[in-house]
């Protein structure tokens, strides 16, 4: 929605429904306990016909300077004072002394409701995302007095939100709130009211940071997706590739690739692992997903992924705990990988990307795979994801080995070597 989104659409940050008047009670009861926080910013503001894709790499380019170590002290305050959108820029993005109350709507959430930060954690500069745009927020200080925020920005930022139609209808409550003119007063009406009881059983719990998650998605990812979601509902899911990974926290499909809601199909398991179509390992459900993915989605790629420091490759050659009968099991499966060597971290390494590649193999005994391969209507690709470089390595079977995706000249070719055109009569 960022990239679209109109005035008119803008979700209001303070709800008028009954629900909605007790998740925002709730919120402000539970950050009433909470520190008042010194904070900068750098805004990178998102109007209808901007680029939300271009703006990202943008924000994340400039967050990832400022983690960079042995960075100056004033690179924050010399890059919010030429890039930031925020009329804060002129003081280096500080934002002053924010409280619960005074705290902006669209970054209320992030700063008063995240548990890592009200504990002191998070204190680095940080990106967040908000239905107006991203900010890079950094926390200078905090301590426990009430001290108004916003004093000195008040009558900039005012002027800045004075048109209702240059910015979306978040700020436009920003500048009511700065006011002292709160949309929602959350009075009770005849209708409703026991609107302003709140219950023990209304009230979040603080320390539950998942359903923080869960919030923060419906009320500011989906609706910058909101239509693509419908149309993937109206139209069905049509991805073109199949990513085949492993379970690895640390291996995340979407981040590697680039790709939305609806542009891979996803199957995970221990060590990305692909057990032979003969059944001689029995059922699985990565077999039924393959054979979903080529027969009734048509994926165009299969990529199997496997990556370093991986657990599964490090237990096949260690052993599996005697209760992790299951486990012991599913290792077998890398037994044509593993080097007849004493364990390191050079044959994890090899062993790693040796397994990748005997994937790939057993990938060409599915016979609707094949086919389709040797139709040319399906290609393979095997990659080795460095976690601690962020270097994918693709395998070049021209090669017979891995080559960083820095210096490759495609995303990787299957474990055959590609069919030659016919010669021509």
């Amino acid at each position: 929605m960022l990239a679209t989104m109109t005035d008119s659409k803008a979700p209001a940050v303070l709800h008028a429904d009954r629900s909605g008047r007790k998740h925002d009670m709730a919120q402000q009861t539970g950050a009433r306990s909470a520190s008042s926080m010194h904070v900068r910013h750098i805004y990178f503001a998102v109007q209808s016909d901007a680029d939300f894709h271009k703006v990202c790499i943008k924000a994340e380019g400039v967050l990832l300077a400022l983690t960079r170590p042995k960075q100056p002290v004033d690179q924050f305050e010399k890059l919010a004072q030429s890039l930031s959108d925020c009329p804060s820029a002129a003081n280096g993005g500080d934002l002053g002394w924010i409280t619960p109350e005074s705290c902006p709507p669209e970054l209320y959430n992030e700063l008063f409701c995240q548990s890592d930060w009200l504990s002191g954690k998070g204190i680095h500069p940080r990106l967040v995302r908000t239905q107006h745009g991203l900010h890079i927020v950094e926390v200078l200080a905090r301590k426990k007095t009430r001290k108004q925020a916003f004093n000195a920005l008040k009558t900039p930022m005012l002027e800045t939100l004075a048109n209702p139609t240059s910015l979306p209808s978040g700020f436009v409550q920003l500048s009511s709130k700065l006011q002292g003119e709160h949309l929602d007063s959350g009075k009770a009406t005849e209708d409703d009211p026991t609107s302003n009881t709140m219950t023990p059983s209304d009230t979040p719990d603080a320390n539950d940071g998942l359903l923080d998650r869960l919030r923060h998605f419906q009320s500011d990812y989906f609706p910058a997706h909101q239509q693509r979601f419908q149309d993937l509902v109206a139209k069905g899911q049509h991805p073109k590739t199949l990513f085949i990974g492993c379970s690895d926290s640390r291996v995340v499909p979407y981040l590697l690739t680039g790709a939305g809601p609806g542009e891979l199909f996803i199957v995970r398991n221990v060590g990305a692992l692909v057990p032979p179509y003969d059944g001689s390992h029995g059922l699985h459900g990565t077999m039924a997903a393959i054979e979903f993915a080529v027969l009734s989605l048509k994926v165009e790629r299969i990529i199997v992924c496997g990556h370093s420091h991986c657990g599964a490759i490090r237990t096949a050659y260690h052993g599996a705990p005697p209760e992790a009968r299951a486990l012991q099991n599913w290792l077998e499966l890398t037994k044509e990988a593993l080097l007849p060597v004493q364990p390191c971290a050079e044959a994890f390494h090899r062993t790693e990307q040796r397994s990748v590649v005997l994937q790939m193999e057993r990938l060409m005994d599915y016979p609707m795979v094949r086919r389709e391969v040797e139709a040319r209507k399906l290609t393979l690709h095997g990659w080795h994801y460095v976690i601690e470089t962020g270097q994918v390595h693709v395998f070049d079977v021209s090669r017979g080995d891995f080559i960083p995706c820095t210096e490759a000249t495609s995303s990787g070719t299957g474990p055959y070597t590609p069919y030659s055109d016919p010669p021509q009569l």
